[in-house]
């Protein structure tokens, strides 16, 4: 997880529910209703809609005609103020699918972006110096990434230090990652625990995830080590919709670390991961059904969740639909089938299954 670097727009209306809402719908993948909220955001001419609006039409790819309709959102945007805006359109029409390409375009919105930045840094430097908290962790973010002033990861978190200390979670967030990986600062897991956690206790879910992993990945981060103190941190990230973290509540649960294997509490929270598309959750659920572990032996649904990883490119995943179907398990014998999902397993790595031709 990277730092939060979204620049939030200069005017913005508060219709928070909805922005609320929809990044709900988005993280549940449910993009139809998370375009309604942001739409009905940005029709109310809150710049964060829009800029969201931008983002998903931009990112999911089976949008038809995405790029055209992100660079409308994100021209909003930008005449609203926000070089982000400004810099989304550039990085479109000088890459874009879906549009006519144009450079020159490309090169006018950088300009405007890069005005827009050093405009922006002038104003969130006055308002952090008159106590506004969101213009602390704004400048901050600048400082971060460099944007229209040159980039000094010490006086970002300067500005992010003021800015968590008055309540702006995010920049608590932006705190642990910094001491996390030493960005402007040495490294100290025990601080990035702290801030990690209060970015958690505000409602910042990834905050939450990352305690987890602190307490929980002792070889790695050699930070406080305590598995039950990270089972409750990934659960408020599972429950907030961040699948990751309910795969590693699986794998805690599968392997005890800290508490005892419970195969109710595995097959839970490897189907929740699966359903947001985490490629070994699949795997594993398939694995549980083929071997009756913790549930009822099915092999009819094994091979259904075997198909789903082996799509997702789990190499065993293919060679164990692939030898359902050579023996007839759970499906209907077929050696073609069979041989289609071995020849997928090579492809992917399992030299064992790959013929000689």
């Amino acid at each position: 997880m990277k730092k939060i670097l979204f620049l939030a727009v200069l005017a913005t209306f508060v219709c928070g529910d909805l922005i609320s809402e929809g990044e709900k719908a988005y993280n549940n993948s449910d993009y139809e209703k998370a375009i309604e909220l942001y739409n009905k955001a940005c029709d109310d001419g809150n710049f964060d809609g829009c800029y969201k609006l931008g983002y998903i039409y931009e990112n999911i790819s089976d949008i038809k005609q995405g790029h055209k309709k992100a660079i409308e959102f994100y021209k909003k945007v930008c005449d609203g103020g926000d070089p982000e805006g400004c810099f989304r359109v550039g990085v479109l029409y000088e890459y874009g699918n879906d549009i006519e390409l144009d450079y020159k375009k490309a090169k006018e919105f950088y300009k405007k972006t890069s005005e827009l930045y050093k405009k922006a840094s002038e104003q969130y430097k006055k308002a952090c110096d008159e106590g506004d908290a969101n213009g602390c962790y704004k400048l901050g973010n600048l400082y971060s990434a460099g944007n229209g002033i040159e980039r000094d990861y010490k006086k970002a978190n300067e500005f992010y230090s003021k800015a968590c200390d008055g309540g702006e979670i995010d920049a608590c967030f932006n705190l642990g990652f910094s001491y996390k990986f030493g960005e402007g600062t040495k490294k100290d897991y025990k601080k990035a625990i702290d801030f990690f956690k209060k970015a958690c206790d505000g409602g910042n879910i990834d905050g939450c995830d990352n305690v987890g992993n602190l307490y929980s990945d002792n070889n790695v981060y050699n930070a406080e080590f305590d598995y039950k103190k990270a089972i409750d941190f990934f659960k408020k990230a599972c429950d907030g919709g961040i699948s990751e973290s309910c795969f590693k509540l699986g794998t805690i649960y599968e392997e005890g670390f800290g508490v005892d294997r419970d195969y109710k509490k595995i097959f839970k929270y490897f189907s929740k991961a699966c359903d947001e598309k985490i490629e070994d959750a699949c795997f594993k659920i398939g694995f549980m059904y083929y071997n009756g572990i913790g549930v009822k032996q099915d092999y009819k649904k094994a091979s259904e969740f075997y198909k789903v990883a082996c799509s997702y490119g789990v190499m065993d995943a293919c060679f164990n639909i692939g030898t359902m179907y050579d023996k007839g398990i759970g499906v209907k014998q077929d050696h073609e089938k069979a041989s289609e999902y071995f020849n997928r397993a090579c492809l992917l790595g399992k030299s064992e299954v790959c013929s000689d031709d």
